[in-house]
């Protein structure tokens, strides 16, 4: 256990010569060689001394995301406490070796501090196929410390998409355009043909019947429809149509002007 001197152990454990209760030792000079029971489990509580002591700790922000395949997703990672001032610099960032199809994994943002001056990123882009894929980060401290921190990518099936309809139009101030969007499902485990799904729709200006954000749910063919009040003056209105998180948040953008 690099830059850590462990002195002395107790295990608690579950094995078949008692299967109800958690059977407990002693504390126990430390010895490197354990042996277990088959069909058991064990924790080992290590006590010990650190020879060198990190300026921060920290953490991936998240461990554990789950992602559609062929997506981007971002990571931010923060430190949980440490020295005031104290820097964490993310140094490498890999899957496992045999967790490659998870796609690639690259830092963004190399520094982190306890200042409070932001977090850092990291920034994934999944692969093709589904599955539970685990990487590892490795980051220096101003203490010179090295700490590594692993997390697992849960890669699902492609997400659904949208296909718009009524994207750039124009019209004078005020006038009415109707926007749609079409969930289409593809692999992503929705059922009925995209039926009832809720798509968020959010404009920059102007207005849907008084709101700047609208959800219109989808009838029996996988089509939303809203529609859009231009704004008072000449402008350009950007709207947001965003699927459901659950099939994979599929997001098309509308640019409607009003003259």
């Amino acid at each position: 256990m690099n830059n850590y001197t462990p002195t002395s152990y107790t295990t608690y454990s579950i094995s078949a010569a008692s299967p109800t209760a958690i059977a407990s030792t002693s504390s126990l000079a430390w010895n490197p060689q354990q042996t277990f029971p088959p069909y058991s489990a064990t924790i080992v509580v290590v006590t010990g001394a650190l020879s060198l002591v990190p300026a921060a700790e920290w953490d991936l922000n998240p461990e554990t995301i789950q992602a559609p395949s062929n997506s981007i997703i971002s990571l931010s990672p923060t430190i949980l406490s440490g020295v005031s001032g104290a820097t964490v610099t993310l140094q490498t960032a890999q899957f496992d070796p045999g967790y490659t199809a998870g796609g690639s994994i690259t830092i963004k943002t190399a520094q982190i501090t306890q200042s409070g001056a932001g977090n850092g990123l990291i920034t994934i882009v999944t692969g093709g196929t589904p599955g539970f894929y685990h990487f590892t980060v490795t980051s220096l401290d101003s203490s010179s410390v090295t700490q590594k921190q692993g997390g697992w990518v849960i890669v699902g099936n492609p997400a659904a998409t949208i296909t718009k309809t009524g994207d750039n139009q124009t019209g004078g101030v005020g006038t009415k355009l109707t926007l749609s969007a079409t969930l289409v499902l593809g692999s992503s485990g929705g059922t009925n043909s995209g039926s009832g799904a809720s798509i968020l729709f959010s404009t920059s200006a102007g207005n849907f019947g008084g709101s700047q954000k609208i959800i219109a749910v989808t009838n029996g063919s996988g089509v939303a429809t809203v529609t859009l009040t231009l704004p008072a003056s000449a402008a350009t209105a950007k709207v947001i149509a965003e699927g459901p998180y659950a099939l994979g948040h599929p997001v098309v953008s509308y640019t409607e002007t009003a003259q």
